[in-house]
């Protein structure tokens, strides 16, 4: 009867030791099986945000280069009519409904803007001398003399929202007077619509976070443009945008 006693109890420890090590081992297992789907699914995430990282960053660069291309325009205007602005209010309505991301289009003679389209609404920027406003004078300076076209902002606009001031210096050869500083034609670009144009909103419905820094060759500061929300982004895929005088970075 003892030894009865003693196997079953010994069977049954036998049995609670393995029910205990089959219990053990199945949450080893599933503990694995769950770090390798959550892996897995950070992996897809990544990868996922590199490709959208990659094709957001291109579509902004296309939309910002198409919009700064107006520019070109311009000077173009201003170089057949030999300095002249007569025609900048005919022809300007047809530069806008090409670049439908810029607000405004300036012209700005030696650094002061004498004329601005559309003029209704802005009617108090004429006149203002870009090398006198403390907001502007030193980038301004730094234009002209680098003799590049150049971007300035994120500013907040008159009409409360916010733009890129994209700036292209003019210079005439005339007798006597090599590489003579003309002026400024410029362009200002709504944020709002440029980030629209390169179906930004996308990547916040997919459910991912950005942020879009600008890097200054100037300064080699760098600030942010726009961003999603206030929480900082961590383990980010970046890619740069490629733009005249600075890059951008976009970080997904």
């Amino acid at each position: 009867m003892a030894n009865k006693s003693t196997t079953s109890t010994e069977d049954w420890l036998r049995e609670r030791r393995f029910a205990i090590l089959a219990f053990v081992v199945c949450l080893t297992v599933g503990h694995l099986i769950s770090r390798d789907i959550v892996s897995r699914n950070t992996t897809a995430s990544r990868l996922a945000a590199k490709g959208l990282a990659k094709e957001w960053a291109a579509d902004l660069e296309v939309e910002m280069s198409h919009s700064i291309s107006v520019l070109d325009v311009m000077a173009t205007m201003v170089r057949q009519a030999d300095g002249g602005i007569d025609q900048f209010q005919e022809l300007a309505p047809h530069f806008v409904t090409n670049f439908p991301a810029v607000l405004t289009l300036e012209m700005q003679r030696g650094g002061i803007i004498e004329d601005v389209y559309p003029r209704e609404g802005n009617e108090a920027a004429i006149g203002v001398n870009l090398f006198e406003h403390p907001e502007n004078a030193e980038a301004v300076k730094a234009t002209r003399d680098s003799g590049k076209l150049t971007l300035h902002g994120p500013l907040t606009l008159m009409q409360g929202m916010e733009g890129i001031a994209a700036r292209r210096p003019l210079y005439f050869d005339r007798p006597g007077e090599p590489h003579k500083f003309w002026g400024f034609v410029t362009a200002i670009i709504t944020l709002d619509k440029i980030m629209s144009r390169a179906d930004f909103g996308d990547l916040k419905d997919k459910g991912f976070c950005y942020e879009l820094r600008r890097i200054s060759t100037r300064t080699g500061r760098s600030r942010v443009i726009r961003k999603t929300g206030e929480e900082e982004l961590v383990d980010t895929v970046s890619n740069a945008i490629n733009l005249p005088g600075e890059d951008w970075i976009l970080h997904v």
